[in-house]
Protein backbone atom coordinates (compact mmCIF):
# COMPACT_ATOMS: atom_id res chain seq x y z
CA UNK A 1 0.00 0.00 0.00
CA UNK A 2 2.87 2.69 1.13
CA UNK A 3 4.18 1.87 -2.75
CA UNK A 4 0.48 3.94 -4.14
CA UNK A 5 -0.04 6.05 -1.35
CA UNK A 6 0.85 8.93 -3.61
CA UNK A 7 -1.38 7.70 -6.48
CA UNK A 8 -5.06 8.54 -4.57
CA UNK A 9 -7.40 7.36 -7.03
CA UNK A 10 -5.74 3.42 -6.45
CA UNK A 11 -5.06 3.56 -2.89
CA UNK A 12 -8.50 4.77 -1.92
CA UNK A 13 -9.31 1.57 -4.44
CA UNK A 14 -7.19 -0.36 -3.01
CA UNK A 15 -8.33 0.14 0.84
CA UNK A 16 -12.22 -0.18 -0.31
CA UNK A 17 -11.53 -3.52 -1.88
CA UNK A 18 -9.49 -4.64 1.25
CA UNK A 19 -12.05 -3.76 3.69
CA UNK A 20 -14.75 -5.12 1.94
CA UNK A 21 -13.61 -8.60 1.50
CA UNK A 22 -11.81 -8.47 5.06
CA UNK A 23 -14.81 -7.05 6.68
CA UNK A 24 -17.12 -9.00 4.49
CA UNK A 25 -15.75 -12.60 5.52
CA UNK A 26 -15.45 -11.93 9.32
CA UNK A 27 -18.52 -9.92 9.98
CA UNK A 28 -20.47 -12.82 8.02
CA UNK A 29 -18.72 -15.39 10.71
CA UNK A 30 -19.40 -13.04 13.80
CA UNK A 31 -23.10 -12.45 12.57
CA UNK A 32 -23.41 -16.11 12.22
CA UNK A 33 -21.89 -17.02 15.74
CA UNK A 34 -24.51 -13.94 17.27
CA UNK A 35 -27.31 -15.82 16.01
CA UNK A 36 -26.31 -18.91 16.98
CA UNK A 37 -24.90 -17.96 20.45
CA UNK A 38 -26.98 -19.90 22.49
CA UNK A 39 -26.60 -23.45 20.50
CA UNK A 40 -22.91 -22.60 20.27
CA UNK A 41 -22.51 -22.08 24.27
CA UNK A 42 -24.53 -25.10 24.83
CA UNK A 43 -22.34 -27.36 22.56
CA UNK A 44 -18.82 -26.30 23.79
CA UNK A 45 -19.29 -25.40 27.33
CA UNK A 46 -22.24 -27.00 28.07
CA UNK A 47 -26.02 -25.66 29.58
CA UNK A 48 -24.57 -24.72 32.60
CA UNK A 49 -22.71 -22.27 30.86
CA UNK A 50 -25.83 -20.55 29.13
CA UNK A 51 -25.63 -17.27 31.20
CA UNK A 52 -22.56 -16.22 29.11
CA UNK A 53 -24.60 -16.11 25.83
CA UNK A 54 -25.28 -12.61 26.39
CA UNK A 55 -21.64 -12.05 26.94
CA UNK A 56 -20.50 -13.62 24.09
CA UNK A 57 -23.03 -11.51 21.58
CA UNK A 58 -21.54 -8.27 23.04
CA UNK A 59 -18.21 -9.37 22.23
CA UNK A 60 -19.18 -10.25 18.77
CA UNK A 61 -20.68 -6.59 18.23
CA UNK A 62 -17.67 -4.98 19.54
CA UNK A 63 -15.51 -7.81 17.12
CA UNK A 64 -17.44 -6.45 14.13
CA UNK A 65 -16.22 -2.59 14.67
CA UNK A 66 -12.75 -4.13 15.74
CA UNK A 67 -12.46 -5.29 12.27
CA UNK A 68 -14.14 -2.12 10.49
CA UNK A 69 -11.01 0.01 12.24
CA UNK A 70 -8.35 -1.97 10.37
CA UNK A 71 -8.62 0.05 7.33
CA UNK A 72 -7.66 3.56 9.77
CA UNK A 73 -4.99 1.74 10.81
CA UNK A 74 -3.88 0.18 7.16
CA UNK A 75 -4.18 4.35 6.11
CA UNK A 76 -1.91 5.49 9.41
CA UNK A 77 0.86 2.52 8.60
CA UNK A 78 0.92 2.63 4.80
CA UNK A 79 0.97 7.02 5.01
CA UNK A 80 3.32 6.82 7.20
CA UNK A 81 1.62 8.73 10.02
CA UNK A 82 3.12 7.19 12.90
CA UNK A 83 2.89 9.91 15.69
CA UNK A 84 -0.65 10.35 14.42
CA UNK A 85 -1.73 6.77 14.89
CA UNK A 86 0.01 6.59 18.22
CA UNK A 87 -1.33 10.01 19.32
CA UNK A 88 -5.32 8.52 17.91
CA UNK A 89 -4.30 5.36 20.03
CA UNK A 90 -3.45 6.87 23.20
CA UNK A 91 -6.53 9.08 23.44
CA UNK A 92 -9.36 6.46 22.23
CA UNK A 93 -7.65 3.70 24.30
CA UNK A 94 -7.29 5.99 27.73
CA UNK A 95 -11.21 6.46 26.74
CA UNK A 96 -11.95 2.96 26.32
CA UNK A 97 -10.21 2.11 29.45
CA UNK A 98 -12.67 4.69 31.34
CA UNK A 99 -15.20 3.63 29.88
CA UNK A 100 -14.96 -0.17 30.90
CA UNK A 101 -13.99 0.94 34.65
CA UNK A 102 -17.09 2.85 34.75
CA UNK A 103 -18.89 -0.22 33.16
CA UNK A 104 -17.21 -2.72 35.90
CA UNK A 105 -18.81 -0.45 38.89
CA UNK A 106 -22.05 -1.79 37.40
CA UNK A 107 -20.90 -5.62 36.24
CA UNK A 108 -19.27 -7.94 34.00
CA UNK A 109 -22.35 -7.25 31.91
CA UNK A 110 -22.23 -3.49 31.79
CA UNK A 111 -18.42 -3.99 31.19
CA UNK A 112 -18.54 -6.48 28.07
CA UNK A 113 -21.27 -3.41 27.10
CA UNK A 114 -19.11 -0.23 27.90
CA UNK A 115 -16.35 -1.84 25.69
CA UNK A 116 -18.15 -2.59 22.72
CA UNK A 117 -19.87 0.86 22.97
CA UNK A 118 -16.13 2.24 23.09
CA UNK A 119 -15.10 0.13 19.99
CA UNK A 120 -18.24 0.99 18.14
CA UNK A 121 -17.34 4.41 18.45
CA UNK A 122 -13.16 4.25 17.47
CA UNK A 123 -14.61 3.31 14.11
CA UNK A 124 -15.94 6.49 12.74
CA UNK A 125 -13.78 8.82 15.03
CA UNK A 126 -10.46 6.83 13.14
CA UNK A 127 -12.21 8.01 9.93
CA UNK A 128 -12.90 11.58 11.31
CA UNK A 129 -9.12 11.60 12.29
CA UNK A 130 -7.76 10.55 8.85
CA UNK A 131 -10.04 13.01 6.57
CA UNK A 132 -9.74 16.15 9.39
CA UNK A 133 -6.02 16.20 9.64
CA UNK A 134 -4.42 14.59 6.85
CA UNK A 135 -7.30 15.35 4.23
CA UNK A 136 -7.99 11.27 3.74
CA UNK A 137 -11.05 10.39 1.66
CA UNK A 138 -12.92 7.92 4.14
CA UNK A 139 -16.86 8.32 3.27
CA UNK A 140 -16.89 5.78 1.26
CA UNK A 141 -15.13 3.59 3.78
CA UNK A 142 -18.07 4.23 6.14
CA UNK A 143 -20.75 3.77 3.78
CA UNK A 144 -19.07 0.18 2.88
CA UNK A 145 -18.91 -0.41 6.39
CA UNK A 146 -22.63 0.48 7.13
CA UNK A 147 -23.64 -0.97 4.26
CA UNK A 148 -21.75 -4.86 5.26
CA UNK A 149 -22.94 -4.26 8.96
CA UNK A 150 -26.71 -3.74 7.56
CA UNK A 151 -26.36 -6.63 4.94
CA UNK A 152 -25.37 -9.44 7.06
CA UNK A 153 -27.58 -8.36 10.28
CA UNK A 154 -30.56 -8.70 7.41
CA UNK A 155 -28.84 -11.73 6.48
CA UNK A 156 -28.31 -12.87 10.40
CA UNK A 157 -31.91 -12.45 10.99
CA UNK A 158 -32.80 -15.00 8.52
CA UNK A 159 -30.57 -17.59 9.63
CA UNK A 160 -31.76 -17.12 13.35
CA UNK A 161 -35.45 -17.08 12.14
CA UNK A 162 -34.26 -20.44 10.03
CA UNK A 163 -32.66 -22.06 12.82
CA UNK A 164 -35.58 -21.89 15.42
CA UNK A 165 -37.41 -24.40 13.39
CA UNK A 166 -35.34 -27.27 14.70
CA UNK A 167 -35.34 -28.53 17.94
CA UNK A 168 -31.59 -29.80 18.89
CA UNK A 169 -28.50 -27.13 19.02
CA UNK A 170 -26.68 -29.45 16.58
CA UNK A 171 -29.04 -29.22 13.95
CA UNK A 172 -29.38 -25.46 13.93
CA UNK A 173 -26.10 -25.10 13.72
CA UNK A 174 -25.54 -27.38 10.74
CA UNK A 175 -28.66 -25.47 8.86
CA UNK A 176 -28.41 -21.92 10.08
CA UNK A 177 -26.05 -21.03 7.05
CA UNK A 178 -28.08 -22.07 4.72
CA UNK A 179 -30.66 -19.93 5.83
CA UNK A 180 -28.43 -16.99 5.97
CA UNK A 181 -26.90 -17.59 2.73
CA UNK A 182 -30.74 -17.42 0.91
CA UNK A 183 -31.18 -14.47 3.16
CA UNK A 184 -28.08 -12.61 1.73
CA UNK A 185 -29.06 -13.81 -2.19
CA UNK A 186 -32.11 -12.14 -1.36
CA UNK A 187 -30.68 -8.85 -0.02
CA UNK A 188 -28.34 -9.01 -2.92
CA UNK A 189 -31.38 -8.74 -5.44
CA UNK A 190 -33.05 -6.27 -3.65
CA UNK A 191 -29.94 -4.05 -2.70
CA UNK A 192 -28.08 -3.26 -5.82
CA UNK A 193 -25.48 -1.49 -3.82
CA UNK A 194 -24.59 -4.68 -1.95
CA UNK A 195 -24.68 -6.28 -5.27
CA UNK A 196 -22.08 -4.55 -6.18
CA UNK A 197 -20.04 -4.93 -2.86
CA UNK A 198 -20.25 -8.71 -3.35
CA UNK A 199 -19.27 -8.67 -6.97
CA UNK A 200 -16.02 -6.79 -6.13
CA UNK A 201 -15.15 -9.12 -3.11
CA UNK A 202 -15.89 -11.85 -5.98
CA UNK A 203 -13.54 -10.44 -8.38
CA UNK A 204 -10.80 -8.97 -6.21
CA UNK A 205 -11.25 -12.95 -4.24
CA UNK A 206 -10.44 -14.17 -7.93
CA UNK A 207 -7.55 -11.91 -8.50
CA UNK A 208 -5.84 -12.68 -5.48
CA UNK A 209 -5.91 -16.31 -6.20
CA UNK A 210 -4.58 -15.91 -10.08
CA UNK A 211 -1.31 -13.88 -8.59
CA UNK A 212 -0.41 -17.01 -6.49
Amino acid sequence: MSKIQDETDRFNQFVLRGQLVLSSLIICGYVWAFTQADSLVSLVLGDKWSGMTPLLQIFIIGGVFQILSFSSYWIFLSKGLTGSNLRFALLTRSGLIVLVVLGSLNGIHEAAVAYAIGVAIIWPLGLTWLRVLHGVSVWPLFLTGVRTVTAYAMGGLGAYVGSTVFETDLVSLLMSPLFMAVSLLAVAAAWPAFRRDVSMIFKTTTLIGRSK
